[in-house]
């Protein structure tokens, strides 16, 4: 761009992510070098070593502007319009679906989970993806098809027994399954009660462990005993998903996982999935949002009318590809 007669180069964007360079060529070549920026932090890195240089006010005015351009961007994209998958078939199974039918809305449905992945299941609303959540989680029963654990046919008849499995599962409605009029470490603690003590309740115990996962999550306020409700909705999202890091599970079903939140919020919660699917986590994220998709899924399985039109496991995919196959 020009200004005021000097010529400055701006960011430009391709197959690689954001790249480019800011550089006075007319007055100052000696303060600048080429600076590659891929990301807002390293804008903030240019900006602050062109302070250090000396660089200009109308320099440092320009790479704050496309800092903030970036970061707009980067927030934009990040919850986007498009995704390279990387699905990796060598990776085991840990929870096999095969023709399953709840005789409503699952028909003949099948699906595999593997450890160490996201796989993603993308639909309008009413295609099935809730019914699938739930029957998962033993919720709805089945009527036909096989569902295997770790390559083990097993049928789950309870929550209770599919928690006892290692399946987790974090519902479209925060509220089904946390409690809002109580504080915040009793929410993080209940579903370990057992492994806590088996005969009485230690709540210093609790808050110990609960304090652990507000700092790793950044759960604000991060007080333990003041009550859920007064969280912000994001924040107890992160309190659905504290339930489950004490002792991970090997399957995490999250529905919905990211509806209703600010862009803050959203990019804590795709940070706090993608590292328990880092840690060799089975995750199925069930949308119908496909930014939400196309964030987080290293895998697609499309779902309409409870059946499987369309899979994605590898490659570029659009939110194009996602409308058209539902």
């Amino acid at each position: 761009m020009n200004v005021n007669g000097r010529h400055y180069r701006t960011i430009w964007l391709n197959a690689d992510g954001w790249a480019g360079d800011i550089i006075d060529q007319t007055k100052f070549p000696h303060l600048f070098e080429t600076v590659t920026l891929r990301t807002p932090e390293d804008a903030a890195v240019a900006i602050k070593d062109m302070l250090v240089r000396g660089a200009p006010l109308i320099g440092v005015t320009a790479a704050y502007g496309m800092a903030l351009a970036m970061r707009r961007a980067s927030k934009g994209m990040h919850m986007g319009e498009a995704a390279e998958l990387k699905g990796d078939d060598a990776k085991p199974v840990v929870l096999s679906v095969q023709g399953v039918s709840d005789g409503k809305n699952l028909r003949d449905f099948s699906i595999a989970l593997r450890a160490g992945e996201i796989t993603g299941v993308y639909g309008f609303m009413g295609s099935g993806q809730i019914e699938l959540a739930r029957a998962l989680f033993g919720k709805v029963a089945l009527r036909r098809g096989s569902v295997r654990l770790d390559g083990k046919a097993v049928r789950f008849r309870s929550t209770a027994a599919a928690r006892a499995k290692g399946i987790a599962f974090v519902p479209e409605n925060r509220r089904m399954m946390l409690f809002r009029q109580e504080p915040v470490y009793k929410n993080v603690s209940i579903s370990i009660l057992d492994r806590i003590h088996r005969l009485w309740l230690k709540p210093r115990a609790e808050k110990r462990i609960t304090e652990a996962h507000i700092k790793d999550l950044q759960i604000r306020p991060p007080r333990t005993a003041i009550p859920l409700g007064s969280l912000s909705g994001g924040n107890q999202q992160k309190v659905a998903l504290a339930k489950w890091l004490t002792h991970l599970p090997k399957v995490l079903i999250l529905a919905e996982p990211t509806r209703g939140m600010d862009v803050g919020a959203k990019e804590d919660v795709i940070r706090i999935v993608k590292s328990l699917r880092d840690k060799g986590v089975a995750i199925l994220v069930l949308s119908t949002e496909p930014e939400t998709i196309l964030t987080l899924a290293d895998r697609v399985t499309v779902i309409r009318k409870g059946t499987v039109p369309r899979e994605f496991a590898t490659g570029h995919i659009e939110k194009a590809d996602l409308l058209a196959a539902a």
